[in-house]
């Protein structure tokens, strides 16, 4: 017989996935709002389309100073620009 209590007992888990392509004038009031949630360990995915702007060094430092609030960070660097489906 299969039992659940295990299964039940797991803290949910939320991934918030964010889109990057040249939005280094908007991406840091992204990344900040995220400090402001409630929500305790969760994970960051942040996939940036190839930027030819400042984001990847906004996010690097952001990500530098505000590592510890979330469980698993990921940063997916495109090495040419792919578009929003990869």
């Amino acid at each position: 017989m299969y039992r659940y209590r295990n299964f039940w007992r797991r803290k949910a888990s939320v991934c918030v996935i964010i889109s990057n392509y040249n939005y280094g004038h908007f991406i840091l009031e992204c990344l900040e709002s995220l400090v402001e949630q409630r929500i305790d360990n969760f994970d960051l995915m942040i996939v940036d389309d190839y930027s030819t702007d400042d984001s990847l060094e906004v996010i690097g430092r952001w990500l530098k100073s505000n590592r510890r609030r979330f469980r698993k960070i990921s940063l997916l660097a495109m090495d040419y620009n792919v578009g929003p489906a990869i």
